[in-house]
């Protein structure tokens, strides 16, 4: 039985409609009124692409910047770009500049007096789960005449609902994660490689669309994984557990999605923890509401948690988080966490147990409904994936 969304690749993913970015940036006007904020100054590729469409805007030696104010839009960015700026499908001031930061800098103080005239207030996407890639001389600048503020959470209240738009493209980057590592799988056989494996998966992403591939972790082993070290000459073994962690996207799109196998046939405590794991998981998936804060979420997991007699998760600080154009984004699931959970969300659920028999974890995907919420992705399976000699 197929599991997947469809039987064949993945083409060219779909651009954003004008009404998707005309609507995005409105939202984000509304929060500008809020917090009195006259002018956004947009730095990093994300938000360039977000409030824009326009996917060409990630070259910290030639940036792009993105400038929304209060009813003008102004794009600057490296005369080079010309000839794919003209084709863009939304109404902004284009600022064309020869040269690097330093003239990208001027152009942008240039243009921010053209959008906004006298801004008061200027906000910059600096801040938490932001890595705004501004120079220095630019915020001087901006903050000669006007007071500039961090602005993550304005941007955060307006991408971490997501568009129908958007959940298509989310739904598509998981499902081609599933693919690799299912089509992979069914070939993998002990005395297979870290690294030989890693390079398998990669083929299978590019092959089924992934348009994007950053480097995620293979690891193959019992106990003591080390997460974020990169794969190695390592032989797989029977016993050993292998536990991917995917980084690629589709238009985009992240597929932030953890699975896991083992090579051999798994002892019964090693099913059963399995088993109670993947239940664990998918009752917090089903159970999280709108209306009720991260922190609430943690507590039901905690209390399921401790339940299932499972003993204390890998200690990751938070077991889940979102996503979307980043491949986390707020919020976080986590205890001290007041972040109020909303219709539209996007949510990645993982706690992760590790102990001398393997690692157990299940990245399973949501979006937040007002009733009910809907997994994003087909779920993992019911039986522990085995590998056989």
């Amino acid at each position: 039985m197929n599991t997947h969304l469809n039987t064949e690749p993945y083409g060219p993913p779909p651009k954003a409609v004008p009404a998707e970015i005309a609507g995005r940036v409105e939202r984000l006007r509304s929060e500008m009124e809020n917090v009195s904020v006259d002018l956004m100054v947009l730095t990093s590729k994300a938000n360039i692409e977000y409030f824009s469409g326009w996917r060409n805007g990630g070259d910290r030696t030639r940036p792009s910047l993105l400038l929304i104010g209060r009813s003008g839009v102004g794009l600057v960015a490296p005369r080079m770009y010309e000839s794919l700026i003209g084709p863009m499908e939304f109404h902004c001031e284009t600022h064309l500049y020869s040269g690097f930061v330093a003239e990208s800098t001027e152009m942008a103080l240039a243009a921010s007096q053209s959008i906004e005239g006298k801004a008061a207030k200027i906000g910059l996407d600096y801040g938490q789960d932001h890595a705004g890639a501004g120079s220095l001389p630019l915020v001087e600048g901006l903050a000669r005449n006007a007071s500039v503020v961090e602005a993550g959470n304005i941007i955060w209240n307006v991408r971490v609902i997501k568009s129908a738009f958007e959940l298509q493209l989310i739904r598509a980057s998981l499902d081609i994660a599933n693919r690799a590592f299912d089509n992979v799988l069914r070939c993998a056989r002990p005395g297979v490689s870290e690294i030989s494996l890693y390079h398998e998966l990669q083929f299978e992403l590019i092959k089924n669309g992934a348009d994007k591939i950053e480097p995620f972790p293979v690891i193959f082993g019992h106990n003591s994984f080390a997460y974020a070290r990169k794969p190695t000459e390592r032989r797989l073994e029977i016993g050993d557990y292998i536990w991917t962690d995917f980084y690629h996207s589709y238009g985009g799109y992240a597929a932030d999605r953890n699975r896991i196998a083992r090579a051999g046939v798994p002892s019964a405590i090693e099913q059963d923890t399995y088993t109670a794991v993947r239940h664990v998981t998918h009752e917090v998936c089903r159970s999280i509401r709108a209306g009720s804060t991260c922190g609430d979420a943690y507590e039901l997991f905690a209390n399921l948690w401790k339940s299932a007699g499972l003993t204390k998760p890998f200690g990751a600080g938070r077991i889940g988080h979102g996503s979307g154009l980043d491949f986390t984004e707020p919020p976080s699931i986590a205890p001290s966490s007041t972040e109020v959970i909303k219709p539209g969300m996007v949510l990645h659920v993982e706690p992760k147990l590790e102990s001398e028999h393997g690692v157990f974890q299940f990245e399973e995907v949501i979006c937040v409904g007002a009733d009910q919420n809907e997994f994003l992705s087909v779920l993992s399976p019911a039986e522990l994936p085995i590998i056989a000699s």
